[in-house]
């Protein structure tokens, strides 16, 4: 199932200590190392500076990520795929990045924290 306009979107929600400004230096090369496609449009949220429309697009997920410690939001989309695919691409961008020069700075106690999430049959899903 495709978002509006038969773009598929996704979610990730992750903790980072890195600035967003860091992330950003970091994501064209993950982008380009996990060989992500050139239309998958990416874009990088704080939770401070998560939107409404976020809020009511993904409902009680945000406020489960705030809870969870996660303070960043990549959303993905990509143009003629399922909300599926999209989420997959952007899975193979959050690993890539996870093993960057910023590593560390994805960890809290020794662990990752975040998850990726797209809507199927009207429900999020998270991915595998």
């Amino acid at each position: 199932m495709t978002d509006t306009e038969g773009r598929g979107a996704a979610y990730s929600f992750f903790y980072s200590s890195a600035s967003p400004e860091e992330i950003e230096r970091e994501l064209p090369k993950a982008r380009e190392m996990s060989q992500s496609p050139e239309e998958l449009e990416l874009q990088l949220k704080e939770s401070r500076n998560w939107g409404f429309s976020e809020a009511l697009n993904l409902g009680g997920l945000v406020i489960e990520a705030t809870k969870s410690g996660n303070n960043y939001l990549l959303k993905a989309e990509l143009p003629k795929a399922t909300n599926r695919q999209t989420a997959k691409e952007l899975g193979d961008v959050m690993n890539t990045l996870y093993q960057s020069p910023l590593q560390e700075t994805f960890q809290r106690d020794g662990k990752y924290s975040g998850g990726i999430v797209y809507k199927e049959n009207g429900q999020y899903e998270f991915l595998d």
